[in-house]
């Protein structure tokens, strides 16, 4: 949660120096802004997936959980 507020911070820091005149901020100063968001969406990439991996193997769980005969039965018994 901290990287996503923490890139907006630098960019709306670089834009505010940037606001009057755009020479004001120096090339080293957009190249790390760019990086930046760049290294974001690469880390945001990860939680999505990461969550989505986590997700996929939580749901096989309570199949684990309930035993080798017990989802059988559930499933004869649901078509009354």
């Amino acid at each position: 949660m901290f990287h996503s507020t923490f890139w907006k911070v630098i960019v709306l820091g670089v834009l505010w120096l940037a606001r009057n005149e755009i020479s004001a901020v120096s090339p080293w100063m957009w190249w790390f802004a760019i990086v930046v968001v760049i290294t974001a969406g690469f880390v945001d990439l990860g939680l999505i997936g990461g969550t989505a991996w986590i997700d996929r193997y939580a749901g096989v769980v309570p199949g684990l959980l309930k035993g080798p005969g017990e989802s059988s039965k559930e499933k004869e018994g649901s078509g009354d």
